[in-house]
């Protein structure tokens, strides 16, 4: 029974990344370089504050102390995020489900408690954590496993209750090494089939997560079901259904596909057309952006 569920911050709570990324471009301009999104989505996003100057440092051959940069980012994020920092998509609403119905909730972040603190503060959302664990609060980062554990241990439960929400292959393989799921809600870089694969499921946005939540509190589909299989679809591609539907050999009961409003709309066009191709008989229940597929 999932008692817990432990979110990441940058991210995934809220929209930090895009400052990050602009806070880097602005730095290495100035020296002259061209930084681009794709640039820090494949070496920096994910990684702290501290990695993140010791190899652009030495990448750009810039002329900082590791202290001095973090300086600079830490005066350029206060003057961007003066502007304000949103939350993400779902971040709110998912929280007060949380709340309301009796879970326990955790921070774990790679930040500093102030920043975050400040953050959490100015959107009226830090009264909905029971616990937080901040970089100060660890010896090592993820995809050290310490975070998550530390944030088990202040709530009192067993891995096998909780949750984590990630956004980054560091987030995700911490939580795999700390024994605990994972649900997966990308950023700007989206970790590779490798890490998710591992991931309970991969959503658009926080959203989908309330939705998992709330289709998973019923009898019919507890995390106790072995037998239920999610797996995610962001198209409507009739050959991607048939290969989803090939985990049926293996005795599953459910399969949870997150859709877009397009696809709700066209789900009556692509369903048969797939289920021609695999020739399975199925039930269609849609439930918000999400749909189920029971065996008949």
């Amino acid at each position: 029974m999932i008692e817990a569920i432990i979110f990441d911050f940058d991210g995934l709570l809220v929209d930090t990344e895009i400052i990050a990324y602009e806070i880097y471009h602005q730095i290495l301009d100035k020296h002259g370089f061209v930084f681009t999104k794709e640039e820090y989505t494949q070496y920096y996003s994910g990684k702290t504050d501290t990695l993140n100057a010791e190899n652009i440092i030495k990448h750009y051959h810039l002329p900082y102390t590791i202290e001095e940069l973090l300086q600079m980012t830490f005066e350029l994020e206060e003057k961007i995020s003066s502007k304000g920092v949103k939350l993400k998509p779902g971040a709110k609403e998912l929280l007060a489900y949380l709340k309301a119905n009796h879970y326990h909730i955790a921070l774990a972040t790679s930040s500093f408690k102030k920043r975050a603190v400040n953050i959490l503060q100015e959107h009226d959302t830090l009264k909905y954590f029971d616990t937080c664990v901040f970089l100060e609060d660890v010896k090592h980062s993820k995809p050290h496993p310490e975070i998550f554990l530390k944030a088990l241990e202040k709530l009192n439960v067993s891995n096998k209750n909780a949750i984590v929400l990630e956004d980054s292959e560091n987030g995700i393989k911490a939580a795999i090494n700390a024994k605990i799921d994972v649900i997966c809600i990308p950023d700007m870089k989206i970790p590779s089939k490798e890490y998710l694969d591992k991931t309970l499921f991969t959503g658009r946005s926080l959203f989908d997560v309330l939705t998992y939540l709330q289709t998973n509190s019923s009898d019919d589909f507890t995390k106790k079901d072995e037998q239920m299989k999610i797996i995610e679809i962001f198209n409507r591609d009739p050959l991607l259904i048939q290969k989803l539907l090939e985990v049926w050999e293996s005795s599953v009961r459910a399969t949870h596909l997150f859709l877009s409003d397009n696809d709700i709309n066209h789900i009556k066009e692509y369903v048969p057309q797939a289920l021609k191709e695999v020739d399975h008989l199925l039930i269609i229940e849609t439930i918000r952006k999400s749909c189920w597929f029971y065996r008949n």
